[in-house]
Formats: C-alpha cells, sequence, structure tokens
C-alpha cells in the first residue's frame, strides 16, 4: 500500500525526491532557478536573505518556531541557532573575552 504523499506525488504526476528526514521534497524547478537568480541581482547577502525567510517563516506559522521549523525542512534546534546567531552576530575572534592568551607577548 502507497502512503499518502507518494499517492498524491503520483496523481500529481510531480517529481519529488526523498530529504534527509526522509519526507518527499519537491526537487528545484526552473521557477526556481529564476527566484535564485534575482536575489543574486539584489546585492543582497545571505545573511539578510536567510534573516528575512526565518522571519517570513515565522510569521507565516504565526509565531509557532516548531511549524515555522518544518515549513523552512529545519529542526526547532536548527531554527533556534540560526536565529540566535542572527541575534548575536558573528563572533569576534580578534582578542579573547579575558584578554589576550596567556603565554602570549602583547
Amino acid at each position: 500500500m502507497l502512503n499518502a504523499a507518494l499517492l498524491r506525488v503520483l496523481q500529481k504526476g510531480e517529481i519529488e525526491r526523498l530529504d534527509a528526514h526522509g519526507q518527499l521534497a519537491r526537487l528545484p524547478s526552473a521557477q526556481d532557478d529564476a527566484l535564485s537568480a534575482r536575489i543574486l541581482d539584489s546585492g543582497s547577502s545571505l545573511e539578510d536573505i536567510e534573516a528575512r525567510v526565518l522571519d517570513h517563516a515565522v510569521a507565516r506559522a504565526n509565531g509557532n518556531l516548531s511549524e515555522a521549523a518544518r515549513l523552512l525542512g529545519l529542526t526547532r534546534p536548527q531554527l533556534a541557532y540560526r536565529q540566535k546567531r542572527r541575534h548575536t552576530g558573528p563572533a569576534d575572534t580578534s582578542s579573547p573575552p579575558d584578554g589576550p592568551r596567556q603565554g602570549s607577548v602583547s
């Protein structure tokens, strides 16, 4: 007996594949390629694009982070990590927070 998702794929004639979670995932289309090209042409950074997509997913899920993560194909911890990274910014690696490392010459 076919599962409902596979039956739906066969009925619609869509070509799909399994994602990392074993779920059916749509393969990229020409429309996806066009969107990617528009994003590149916009001059926005990858961080800016990611931030906007995360915000849209959370808004679409009415603040439900588990649902937003599902919309993005992420786990909830992956979404939380991306949000935390975004709000804390890149780590400053110029010097340790306690000052120079022991044994280093200033």
